[in-house]
């Protein structure tokens, strides 16, 4: 298991014997090799974040090697032997990565590339590329989510989903067309017949553009808009309106009611002073009686008037007036065999 302390000192005496000899032999090499050895890390270079296996670990993984890498050139970390290369990736990698590393069944010999393959068996072998497919193929893009960001969150996705770099672009096209949040976009996408990535990218770009640009020069007509209606609102709010349900005095019968033609007792009632419709002789602002009403017993005459009520469709008949008729004309008729008097009108 690497590292041991005894094959470490062993590997520093050789590497002592071994300086010897290449100084003396190879004097101006020499000197060239230990000044490259001996060149300290740039200052202010920090390096990579620790790798975390709990949250993500195969996206971590290749963020966490793609700033190895970066940190390795600033810091020329090719000119140092192996064992100073092996040190500083474990070193950077973390608490959590090193203890899956001396769970690993490599040689003291090992070489940092090795150190690497092995942590992409462990990490990137655990990947279910049927759910990794379904996370692409599920992820839409998010109302206030930039295209920007979501080009960027479905290229991450596609990283672990295995695709061939033959179809990786039409895959993620079809993905930006189908999750794209604006209608409207979507709508501009498809009316290309021979659409690409990268011009879909552009088009999508465009339109975000667009409707922010037209966001920033349209404030004015908005707020001038909402100023009308604020005093539009306390225009009406300062004249209220006299609800038709307010309940008052009606003048047709009297009572206290609301002002609805079938909420009033008298609709379709006869007067007793006047005999008009629609009131009582309380509230009958006719002086005098407008017929005399007669009592006989012997004919008596119902005029009938039909009504009909604007607010429905049924008809109903109601009596206008019953009195005596003086110097009626009568005409006797058979019914049955049975001789009745009839009023002639």
């Amino acid at each position: 298991m690497w590292p041991n302390p005894f094959l470490l000192q062993v590997i520093h005496a050789a590497g002592k014997i071994g300086d010897d000899f290449t100084m003396r032999q190879h004097p101006f090499e020499f000197a060239e090799y230990k000044q490259k050895q001996s060149t300290p890390i740039p200052s202010g270079i920090r390096p990579p974040h620790p790798l975390d296996l709990k949250h993500a670990p195969v996206e971590g993984w290749k963020i966490f090697t793609q700033s190895w890498n970066n940190y390795a050139i600033i810091t020329d970390m090719a000119s140092r032997d192996n064992n100073y290369q092996k040190a500083m990736f474990l070193h950077c990698i973390g608490t959590a990565a090193l203890k899956v590393f001396n769970t690993f069944s490599l040689p003291d010999d090992a070489q940092l590339e090795d150190i690497i393959k092995k942590f992409e068996a462990y990490i990137l072998g655990e990947t279910n590329e049927t759910f990794e497919r379904y996370k692409f193929n599920k992820r839409n893009q998010g109302e206030h989510e930039s295209i920007y960001q979501f080009v960027t969150a479905l290229k991450t996705l596609a990283a672990t989903c295995n695709f061939c770099d033959f179809m990786k672009d039409s895959l993620l096209r079809d993905r930006l067309v189908t999750g794209v949040f604006s209608g409207d976009t979507r709508k501009r996408l498809l009316e290309q017949r021979k659409l690409t990535l990268s011009a879909a990218v552009d088009i999508c770009r465009a339109l975000e553009a667009s409707k922010s640009q037209l966001k920033e020069m349209e404030p004015s007509v908005s707020q001038a808009t909402e100023s009308l209606n604020k005093v539009a609102f306390k225009v009406k709010g300062s004249r209220p309106e006299k609800s038709s349900f307010t309940k008052s005095t009606c003048k047709f019968c009297g009572g206290d009611h609301s002002f609805v033609k079938s909420k009033c007792p008298a609709y379709g009632r006869n007067c007793g002073n006047c005999g008009g419709r629609d009131h009582f002789a309380k509230v009958c602002k006719t002086k005098g009686p407008r017929t005399k009403r007669k009592t006989d017993n012997k004919v008596r005459n119902i005029e009938a008037e039909s009504s009909t009520d604007s607010d429905s469709d049924s008809t109903s008949n109601w009596v206008k007036n019953v009195g005596i008729v003086p110097n009626s004309i009568k005409c006797k008729m058979l019914v049955k065999g049975k001789p009745l008097a009839f009023l002639i009108d």
